[in-house]
């Protein structure tokens, strides 16, 4: 559609798309960052998965003292749904050496509000996080109008 336009090839198509990418990179917490705050990590979710057109499912790997020690993409969703195996979670948090863990997922076109799968994913999680040793410190959902915070929804236990 874009190639329509006069002097608009494929390169300059190709340039386009990357935009959107390249400045989710760009927003991205560096490693080593403390994430000491709902809003920190609030303003770098909302400019990192806002734009995304299908559900993506991310995990902030922490370290004790909520140093981010690695950002996980964990699962990939349709435009509606999002699912996690509790085992890749448990993988990426071993191999980073972490001991809490902040997720994240959007609602592309939805609204920053949990589902009952979004509580019952992070309960799950949270009880599995009590039995192997990590926390999960907050469960955020995104969308283009805002974010929510279970933790501060009071949705979440501990």
């Amino acid at each position: 559609m874009l190639q329509t336009v006069a002097g608009v090839g494929p390169s300059v198509c190709a340039l386009v798309g990357l935009v959107p990418a390249l400045g989710a990179r760009a927003l991205r917490p560096a490693a080593g960052r403390i994430l000491d705050s709902a809003g920190v990590v609030r303003e770098y979710l909302r400019n990192r998965l806002a734009l995304e057109r299908k559900e993506k499912l991310v995990a902030l790997l922490l370290d004790s003292s909520g140093r981010l020690l690695a950002e996980k993409d964990l699962e990939f969703g349709t435009v509606d749904r999002a699912s996690v195996h509790p085992r890749n979670l448990v993988e990426k948090i071993i191999s980073a050496n972490a001991t809490a863990v902040i997720l994240v997922h959007n609602h592309p076109g939805g609204r920053a509000e949990p589902s009952s799968e979004d509580l019952a994913l992070t309960s799950r999680l949270q009880e599995l996080g009590r039995t192997l040793g990590f926390r999960v410190l907050d469960h955020f959902i995104v969308t283009g109008e805002g974010t929510a915070s279970l933790r501060e929804l009071g949705r979440m236990s501990g």
